[in-house]
């Protein structure tokens, strides 16, 4: 059992988390580079395997305090600006 956010619980087999199954993902995909968006606790595991990890200025104290790069908040066209700055990276 792993919470989520405050009121919000997950419940998986032991081992599965949102990084594993991200990686697992851009592995069948046959990807180079894995980028995820988190916005809540447990998007952690997912954002710390990702090559460049995003959350939105809105995400939870515990994912801004990680570490990934800060974008707008959800409602203010926060994945258009991460495909603008990838595109500004990776171009």
């Amino acid at each position: 059992i792993f919470y989520a956010a405050p009121r919000i619980m997950d419940v998986h087999a032991k081992g599965v988390d949102k990084g594993r199954a991200a990686r697992t993902l851009q592995q069948r995909l046959g990807r180079k580079y894995l980028v995820c968006v988190g916005d809540a606790p447990n998007d952690i595991p997912m954002l710390e395997v990702a090559a460049v990890p995003f959350a939105p200025d809105d995400c939870y104290p515990d994912v801004r305090a990680w570490g990934p790069v800060i974008l707008p908040p959800c409602n203010d066209h926060c994945i258009a600006r991460l495909i603008e700055i990838l595109e500004e990276r990776y171009a």
